[in-house]
């Protein structure tokens, strides 16, 4: 008996989550192209807190957290690695999502070792994309990657850093995130912008979902 009360409530709890993970349609959205090329899995992704811990801040609520695969579906070399190196995602390229205008950077916050996290400063090394009404963010970049300025006209998967563990990041990973308008202070990002729903070639990405 208690095995499938278990059953069901696991099941409740994948359904539930299936249900309450399509974008709200209530916010502005827009389609992107994806901006990695290595295979990927999303870490944190969807509409509800089971699936994206960034429900948490309404800023934050349609952010991903992406992170690499071997092809063995693996994110690391090794069972509790600590070089960042053996992380698949770590110094692989970022590519921009949109054609649009930077208008902003920081390049200057090292790498941290695993463990070590930058909670003052947590997008890290990032740029911001000003794009389709939309500013785009991708944070947690490697330091010296990013090879864009401010003012700087992108076009779609035109190389703009690469991924690192720089900010409120446990280990190397991407995280990307859109607001509505012109958005410059990283800060409007953490807490207070009004979040975009993202789709990638028009899907809306979950926890779980993976690609390459």
């Amino acid at each position: 008996m208690s095995l499938l009360f278990l059953g069901m409530t696991v099941g409740f709890i994948y359904l539930n989550s299936l249900l309450f993970s399509k974008p709200p349609s209530d916010l502005q959205s827009v389609d992107l192209e994806f901006p990695l090329r290595t295979p990927w899995v999303i870490a944190q992704g969807g509409n509800t807190v089971l699936m994206n811990t960034h429900q948490n801040t309404e800023s934050q609520s349609q952010s991903l957290d992406i992170v690499g695969l071997t092809f063995g579906s693996s994110r690391a070399d090794g069972v509790a690695p600590v070089a960042l190196e053996q992380y698949v995602i770590f110094e692989k390229p970022v590519f921009s999502p949109c054609d649009g205008e930077i208008i902003a950077v920081e390049g200057r916050f090292p790498d941290q070792e695993i463990g070590d996290i930058n909670r003052l400063y947590p997008a890290g090394n990032y740029v911001i994309i000003h794009c389709s009404n939309s500013s785009i963010l991708l944070a947690h970049l490697c330091n010296g990657s990013i090879t864009v300025d401010i003012g700087d006209i992108v076009t779609k998967g035109q190389v703009i850093g690469k991924v690192g563990n720089s900010g409120n990041s446990t280990e190397p990973h991407l995280h990307i995130q859109a607001v509505v308008g012109k958005v410059d202070d990283v800060q409007m990002f953490v807490n207070g912008a009004k979040p975009v729903v993202m789709t990638f070639g028009g899907r809306y990405l979950k926890r779980g979902e993976f690609g390459d």
